[in-house]
């Protein structure tokens, strides 16, 4: 258990009892008569042989899912009303299995309240997670709601040349959207032809340009 993991150190790093004792260099000489690489062992002791594994052991404590030792066993909690759990898996475990005020407390403050399938204007209807997505969907929920880039209420395709209005400041159009506008232009072109026959087919207004 995590609690077990506390570093001890009663009375300093010599008493046996110490987390830390005959580790490290406490109470070696001045002059150790080490080599280098025992001396390094030395320094480094403490970190690698005492602390880098009580903090393993407390990942492992946190991230366990064995029953009666898990993570949630080994975080402490205040108690809820109505309950004397005091870890994190206590009181889920009580909550869970109705031993606490809770459920009761939650039927008191949702009495008089009523489950909504659709969203409506009331203060006194709870809307389930459905109404709130059917409402948000049809507001088109989204980059923009629909009343910027719907505001017309098209219902269609933002892509499409059709749905895409135009404002025609000079009149040039009768259409209101950009296909429109582009069928009526397409409507006023002429075909100039330059070539060396003569002239063939055509509409009018069209120009035909002989080269001899």
């Amino acid at each position: 258990m995590i609690n077990n993991r506390k570093f001890t150190d009663p009375e300093g790093w010599n008493n046996p009892a110490s987390s830390f004792y005959g580790k490290g260099n406490y109470g070696k000489p001045d002059r150790p008569g080490l080599s280098t690489e025992d001396m390094q062992k030395v320094l480094d002791e403490i970190p690698r042989t005492v602390i880098a594994p009580t903090i393993n052991g407390i990942i492992d404590d946190l991230t366990s899912t064995t029953d009666g030792s898990s993570g949630a066993d080994n975080i402490g909690a205040t108690a809820v009303s109505g309950g004397s759990a005091t870890t994190v898996q206590g009181i889920l475990e009580e909550i869970v299995n109705g031993d606490t005020n809770l459920h009761a407390a939650t039927a008191d403050a949702l009495e008089g309240y009523t489950i909504q399938t659709t969203l409506v204007s009331s203060n006194s209807g709870i809307p389930t997670a459905k109404a709130v997505a059917d409402a948000m969907s049809s507001a088109g929920n989204g980059d923009m709601l629909k009343a910027t880039y719907d505001p017309t209420n098209v219902n269609g395709s933002a892509f499409l040349a059709s749905h895409q209005a135009i404002t025609d400041t000079h009149n040039f159009y009768t259409s209101t959207n950009v296909d429109g506008a582009l069928d009526e232009i397409a409507a006023g072109w002429h075909k100039i032809t330059i070539s060396t026959s003569d002239p063939t087919g055509g509409n009018d207004g069209d120009i035909w340009i002989k080269v001899t």
